[in-house]
C-alpha cells in the first residue's frame, strides 16, 4: 500500500510582489520607507535586481545611473537619502560620486565583484557587499550605512 506523501512549504524566491512580508520576516521594518535611492551600476541586470531589492526594503523612488559623469548629473538635481555605488564601472572608478555623496552628507554602500580588498584604502571603512549578495546582506549594509550618518 503506498504512503502518504507529506507536503512540504518551500519559500518561492524575493519577488516584489511581496515586499512587505519579506521585509519584515527578514527583520527590516521597512528599512528604507519613503527614501530615495541612486544605485550607480553599469551592469542593467545588477541595477533592476538592486531596484527590486530596495523595493522590498520600503524604497519609493530609485534613480539609476551607470556611469560617474551621469550619476553626478543626477546628484546635481536632486540628493537621495542613500546611495548604491558599484565601485568598478567598466572604464572608470565610482570614488568621483562616493567623494560628493560624502560632502552633501549621504550615506552610501558599496557593491563589487572583487572583495573589500578593491576598495581604495582611505574609503574601506564604509559599508560593502560582494556581489553575489542576499537581501539579507545587502540590507545589513544599508543599516551600517545609515547608522553613519
Amino acid at each position: 500500500m503506498p504512503q502518504p506523501t507529506q507536503s512540504a512549504s518551500v519559500k518561492a524566491p524575493l519577488s516584489a510582489a511581496e515586499p512587505v512580508d519579506r521585509a519584515a520576516e527578514i527583520g527590516n521594518d521597512i528599512l528604507l520607507h519613503g527614501m530615495t535611492v541612486i544605485v550607480v551600476e553599469d551592469e542593467m541586470m545588477v541595477s533592476l535586481l538592486l531596484e527590486d531589492m530596495l523595493g522590498t526594503l520600503g524604497c519609493e523612488n530609485v534613480m539609476h545611473a551607470s556611469s560617474v559623469s551621469s550619476a553626478l548629473s543626477e546628484l546635481a538635481q536632486s540628493q537621495p537619502d542613500v546611495a548604491i555605488l558599484d565601485v568598478n564601472l567598466g572604464s572608470e572608478m565610482v570614488y568621483p560620486v562616493a567623494e560628493q555623496l560624502n560632502r552633501a552628507g549621504v550615506p552610501f554602500v558599496f557593491t563589487t565583484g572583487y572583495g573589500r580588498g578593491a576598495i581604495k584604502l582611505e574609503w574601506a571603512a564604509r559599508p560593502c557587499v560582494q556581489k553575489p549578495f542576499n537581501i539579507d546582506a545587502f540590507a545589513s549594509a544599508l543599516r551600517a550605512a545609515l547608522a553613519r550618518n
